[in-house]
This record gives C-alpha cells, structure tokens and sequence, in this order.
C-alpha cells in the first residue's frame, strides 16, 4: 500500500501540490536546477495544471520557499529553493525529496473539500482534540483526514457539497438579483 495523503493529495489538489509538483520537476533537472520557462513547459504538458499565467504562479511558490527571495520571512526550514540566475532555481535538497507536508498550508483547491477539511480541522477535531490536535504535525493531522473521508457517509456529505458547488457556480448575477 503507497503512501495514503499522497495518494488522496493526487487526486483532491491543494495549492501546496504545487510545492510539490516544482519540486518533482526540479528532481528530473540536472543538478535540481531549471529555468522557471522550463517548469512551467513540464507542468503544462503534464496536464497538472491548466491556467493563464503558470510562469508566474511557479515564480509566486518558489519565491515563497526561496530565501533570495525580497519578501522571504519564513524559519530556514522552508528555504527550498537558491535562485542561481534570473528565474532560474536550485533545490537546494537535490537529489532528496524535501518532506513538505509541514512547510504548507493545508489549502484545497475545491471549494467542497476545503469545506470538508474546515468542518473536520475546526468544527470536530479542534473542538474535540484541542491540544493533541494542535500539536499533530499535517502529516498526522491529514492522515485522520483521508481516514475521516474515506466513511461513506463523508463521501455521499462531499458528493453533495461538490454537486451544490456545481449548482452554485451556474447561477448568473442577473438570476440572483431577479429572484425575490
């Protein structure tokens, strides 16, 4: 059996996928090293990720986990990555993969299952479990996670909350204000 969080992480993105998906990219590079262009050409064709402006949001993760970076302020455990030239980067842990989960945000990129993580975080465990839950390291806090998604009364409560999402983002302004 492969590593769970990963697994479901593959399938559910959060925006520290794409820590990961750079990382995964630079690990392929000589020497860990790639220009920002050439990440992004990786992760385009592997169909990862789909938006207008990846050169950029690859520069924004990187740059968050980069202590060459103007803005970094982060403990020297999130300093991931060394600009050697002008959008151009190292991973500073090459040939090792870097264990992130405790670097990043717990963040979905759905809106159902963020909800989904916010209920459980804070409506269950923190309420319940407030100290033992507070001193989990994500890695153990998603774990109870995927555990927790994986009832089926989870998945049927998801199902619903993403179908709702659906619904939702059908809906025009111009409908919103009609209706009374």
């Amino acid at each position: 059996m492969g590593d769970l969080v990963a697994d479901f992480l593959a399938t559910h993105r959060s925006s520290s996928m794409w820590l990961v998906d750079i990382i995964d990219v630079l690990l392929t590079k000589p020497h860990g090293t790639a220009h920002v262009s050439d990440i992004a050409r990786d992760l385009w064709h592997s169909e990862r990720r789909d938006i207008r402006s990846i050169e950029e949001t690859i520069t924004r993760a990187i740059n968050n986990y980069c202590s060459d970076a103007a803005d970094f302020d982060k403990a020297p455990d999130h300093d991931l990555f060394q600009r050697v030239r002008p959008a151009t980067y190292r991973l500073r842990s090459f040939p090792n993969k870097p264990d992130i989960y405790e670097l990043a945000t717990v963040k979905f990129d759905e809106p159902a299952m963020q909800g989904m993580w916010d209920f459980f975080a804070k409506q269950i465990m923190q309420k319940k479990f407030r100290e033992k839950w507070s001193a989990a390291s994500n890695r153990k806090k998603l774990g109870v996670f995927v555990k927790w998604m994986g009832n089926p009364k989870q998945q049927e409560w998801y199902e619903e909350r993403k179908k709702s999402f659906a619904e939702n983002d059908a809906i025009s302004l111009e409908d919103l204000l009609e209706k009374k």
